[in-house]
């Protein structure tokens, strides 16, 4: 249980298994265990206390008798101290649980804090300039709040901005960083070819027939998750219609996978200016130690950094690299960095378009009539700050499945889910493929719109138009969370329409933009690097476990302003500034622990069948309705008739009119002079 100080690091913390541990101390100590058993519980609770193990209350008398003995015997001690710093234990309680011998002093917290925020920014520099890595990066702005802890008439509260930032580092063996010189040259020559409408087209030609492969497995997937269908005792479970589509581009997972992360030291600058951001940008180079003429001409030569953020970030970046276009060298134009929207950013703006495209009225029966009845509020009005994402996103999930549930039962003719359990696979995949083609896609639409007037059933179209946009919102969030980029891919052509249809300027542009890189600008193995490298990452290594980049930066930023908060007179920017580059290890702790705990632990917690109460609730809204079946003459207002933003965004005259735009105004051509003179 001993441990020196000089090997306090994190992998230190997460080579401490509790499990073991456990088995360890009752196996090496057998009398003094029994005596605790006896101690700690009546054989009565031992006979009838069959799912309760104090097993781990046990392990934590040891641990406090061996460290009253030597106080060297502290090797629990040390990751619950660093867990419950993780966790946000005030100061007073921390010295409570020293007291009892549970954890550390707090002198020794802040000291391995610091200790590790040196190791983790030592272990970059290691990375960057010993092992020459491939590197990327990425910061995003945010306010704290400082409170006051005395009574004076000039101490007041105060918001301050500050921006943070994260390194990225990529050991992967299979990862070969791109040519910057065959980068520049492809840039000098694709610059100058701007894509057009019909590159757009072509790119959802390409991927329509895969993209039809996935939303038929998806609504095979929501009949399959139905507790009436109740796939689990299906005779024909194991069928291979029911096997999720092979990957167009997956990502490697596994613990030699998982993308290496590292705060940079946060300052309290803001990058909501040009001039904010490039001094941000500036700080950053200078943390990674980038800053010297010398180092910046061999970068020059061999390297390109990836910087990864929102849309304002990136729009920054793009602006500054146009107004430094002819600047004497390549690091003064900025030619190294690689400007890439987030995705998850990206992912908020689509959702909060279906949003506000189908909320229309009640009587439209748009997601106001959906979120009434699943009783979501507030989800009208579409919002980046707070939890608003989450919550839209499994309400959005919640009406698509209601929607699917029913369709199953109108399409499938049956008067209940389980009905549809005597049927066989290939069945099944021949009703998935008619709900797909009929009740979600553009062809089904254009179907209905054939119809003359008086045969049209608004309320239908509505639900139609709804399914195909939810199904797409769908397959991009699993592509995302699977690590499928090549299906994230197949999706642009589809993100651009809705961005376009829906006047969204500045997300068009930055698919304009992306497309134009994929089509026009970058070399294979750039292409390469940024597909595989470059969109998602997985701190972990695990499966499903895939997050766009901006969100992991997003969660950085959790953790400092709320997770791993600093409280108190102390909490200042320079002692953020100290700190913050723990973070990734306290968050790595805290799950270690956690999970550790959870495995001691018998049994689950109970789960609330309210989710499938209330989908069930909404699906029996829209039978009730008959929501998807075509009742001819069944007209709606304007105001209750959803917008069909993709189809507006798909009209190539006006697709080719926003491309002309858009290619006016962006740098085409840039100096070539290396002058490196001070």
């Amino acid at each position: 249980m001993t441990c020196p100080p000089s090997d306090i690091t994190e992998e230190y913390f997460l080579a401490i298994d509790l499990v073991k541990s456990v088995r360890e101390a009752r196996t090496l100590a057998p009398t003094l265990w029994d005596v605790l058993l006896s101690a700690g519980s009546t054989a009565k609770q031992r006979r009838k206390d069959t799912y309760k193990d104090p097993s781990e209350v046990f392990f934590i008398i040891l641990c406090q008798l061996s460290n009253s003995r030597s106080s060297k015997r502290s090797k629990f001690q040390k990751l619950m101290s660093m867990y419950f710093k993780a966790c946000g234990v005030s100061g007073k309680a921390a010295d409570t649980l020293y007291l009892w011998k549970i954890c550390m002093d707090q002198k020794w917290i802040y000291g391995v804090l610091e200790q590790i925020g040196d190791r983790n920014y030592e272990n970059m520099l290691n990375d960057i300039h010993v092992l020459n890595l491939p590197v990327a990066g990425g910061h995003d702005n945010f306010t704290l709040e400082f409170k006051t802890h005395e009574q004076f008439i000039d101490n007041k509260i105060q918001f301050d901005s500050g921006c943070a930032a994260t390194v990225y580092t990529f050991a992967d063996r299979d990862c070969i960083p791109p040519d910057a010189k065959a980068f520049q040259q492809k840039w000098r020559e694709g610059a100058k070819n701007p894509i057009n409408a019909l590159d757009i087209f072509k790119a959802e030609m390409r991927g329509a027939k895969r993209l039809f492969q996935e939303n038929k497995y998806i609504v095979l997937k929501i009949l399959m998750l139905s507790t009436e269908f109740s796939f689990e005792t299906y005779s024909q479970r194991s069928h291979s219609v029911f096997a999720r589509p092979p990957a167009v581009l997956q990502l490697p997972i596994g613990q030699e996978h998982a993308t290496r992360q590292y705060m940079l030291r946060t300052v309290d600058k803001a990058e909501d200016s040009l001039d904010g951001s490039d001094k941000c940008l500036n700080e950053w180079f200078s943390q990674m130690r980038l800053d010297d003429a010398q180092t910046r001409q061999t970068l020059a030569q061999n390297k390109i950094i990836p910087w990864i953020g929102d849309q304002l970030t990136v729009s920054r970046l793009r602006t500054l690299k146009k107004l430094r276009s002819w600047d004497l060298n390549w690091w003064s134009r900025m030619e190294g960095i690689l400007e890439l929207f987030g995705w998850f950013h990206a992912q908020i703006y689509q959702e909060q378009s279906i949003i506000k495209q189908h909320y229309t009225t009640t009587k439209g029966m748009g997601l106001k009539k959906a979120f009434n009845v699943l009783e979501r509020k507030g989800l009208g009005s579409p919002s980046v700050k707070g939890n608003y994402h989450q919550t839209a996103r499994e309400a959005l999930k919640h009406v698509t499945m209601a929607h699917f549930q029913d369709l199953w039962q109108v399409v499938g003719n049956v008067e209940d889910l389980s009905e549809l359990r005597g049927k066989t696979p290939e069945d099944l995949d021949t009703l998935a493929a008619k709900i797909v083609t009929e009740y979600a896609s553009t062809n089904g639409l254009v179907q209905l719109d054939a119809l003359p007037r008086e045969q049209q059933d608004d309320l239908l179209k509505n639900a139609v138009m709804y399914c195909r946009d939810a199904l797409d919102y769908w397959d991009l969030d699993d592509a995302m969370l699977s690590g499928d980029v090549g299906r994230m891919e197949l999706l642009l052509p589809r993100l651009l329409f809705r961005y376009h249809g829906s006047n969204n300027w500045k997300y068009t542009v930055e698919l304009l933009e992306l497309f134009q890189s994929l089509l026009r600008e970058w070399p294979e193995d750039l292409r390469t690097f940024v597909l595989r490298h470059c969109w998602l990452a997985n701190t972990t290594g695990n499966t499903d476990s895939f997050l766009p980049y901006d969100m992991v930066q997003e969660h950085n930023i959790r953790d400092i302003k709320h997770t791993f908060m600093v409280l108190g007179p102390f909490a200042t920017w320079d002692y953020i500034h100290k700190i913050s580059a723990t973070v990734p290890t306290q968050r790595k702790v805290k799950d270690h622990v956690e999970a550790n705990l959870n495995h001691l632990r018998r049994g689950k917690l109970p789960t609330s069948p309210e989710v499938e109460k209330d989908i069930r609730n909404l699906q029996k809204v829209y039978h009730a309705a008959n929501l998807h079946v075509r009742l001819p003459g069944r007209h709606l207002e304007a105001r209750d008739r959803a917008k069909d933003v993709v189809a507006l965004g798909c009209n190539s005259e006006k697709l080719q009119a926003i491309i002309k735009q858009w290619a006016e105004k962006r740098t085409s051509t840039r100096a070539t002079t290396e002058d490196w003179e001070p």
